[in-house]
């Protein structure tokens, strides 16, 4: 049965709205952006700026009339970043489709698109958690690494204890006080049942614990939950494990703004490129195109607390 090609001004129409549905797509149990906030760059590679300690420092600005005002400049570091292209075809059947005789409608491509996203999305996490909790990049004041009794599943250990003492950490050495807190589920769940905690709010409106009434609790910007998986070798993995991130990312992510990481991302990506029919296997063909690099920054901005539970 013949299948009709998509004319010009249907192609011109599509794209477009594929491309915007991709952007704004984001999986809901991927939270990674929340510690590597997305930042647009209009090249594939570049310098990244040098943040230095503005976040702090104290620069005379009392000026004389008539006198010259003091100058703050933005300096470019040595690190660079590069984007990477992560690409996936998403494919329409034609079999799945009610009428062979039109080109797929913009709902149905869009789930295809999704389906293709999800993986880049996924990888993108994974990179994400990856960087955050390797205890490598941490300096030993950084970082605390839970055993035996100390661990937050314990009846008598109070969690808000350890996450003080990350919060002054990264206050004093990057001067950050916009707090993500990033925490595996495995944690979420064990705080819903921890006896500190419970004693702390028992007094709320709502004495259950989520994640915007510990966000109070410890007085935060956010409490994320990380609940991703992935499969390996047929296994499926929690990718946040049974570990805390604790950082500052600002409110406003801009390339400039000192944070603990961010995602450089080239504008107006995620792309669905120009559908086109592969006749080989009957179908329509949406290409996915995403090109980032996520980047820790600035470690004196986070803090690891690994196997906060058993």
């Amino acid at each position: 049965m013949p299948v009709s090609q998509m004319t010009p001004a249907e192609a011109r129409l599509v794209d477009p709205i594929l491309t915007s549905h991709a952007i704004g797509h984001q999986e809901p149990t991927f939270t990674g952006h929340e510690l590597f906030p997305y930042v647009e760059v209009t090249l594939h590679g570049g310098k990244i700026v040098d943040f230095e300690d503005h976040l702090t420092e104290q620069i005379e600005t009392l000026r004389a009339p008539g006198a010259d005002a003091a100058e703050v400049q933005v300096r470019y570091g040595k690190r660079t970043y590069a984007l990477e292209t992560h690409g996936l075809d998403a494919v329409v059947p034609r079999e799945v489709h009610n009428d062979a005789m039109n080109v797929p409608s913009v709902d149905l491509a869009s789930a295809a698109v999704n389906r293709a996203l999800k993986p880049v999305q996924r990888n993108i996490e994974i990179a994400q958690a990856a960087m955050a909790q390797d205890a490598n990049n941490y300096a030993a004041s950084h970082k605390l690494a839970l055993t035996g009794t100390n661990k937050w599943d314990k009846p008598d250990i109070d969690p808000t204890e350890d996450i003080i003492r990350a919060i002054n950490a990264i206050e004093l050495d990057c001067g950050g006080t916009h707090i993500v807190v990033h925490l595996g589920v495995e944690v979420m769940n064990a705080l819903r049942t921890n006896q500190a905690i419970s004693e702390k709010i028992k007094h709320t409106e709502r004495s259950i614990v989520t994640e915007e009434l510990l966000a109070s609790l410890w007085g935060v910007a956010k409490v994320v939950c990380g609940k991703s998986l992935k499969k390996v070798n047929g296994v499926r993995q929690r990718i946040w494990g049974k570990h805390v991130v604790v950082a500052h990312v600002p409110a406003s992510p801009v390339q400039d703004e000192p944070s603990f990481g961010y995602t450089f991302r080239l504008r107006g990506t995620p792309t669905v490129e120009m559908p086109y029919y592969r006749k080989k296997n009957r179908a329509w063909v949406y290409p996915v195109d995403s090109d980032t690099d996520t980047q820790l920054l600035m470690p004196e901005a986070g803090y690891l607390i690994q196997n906060a539970v058993a």
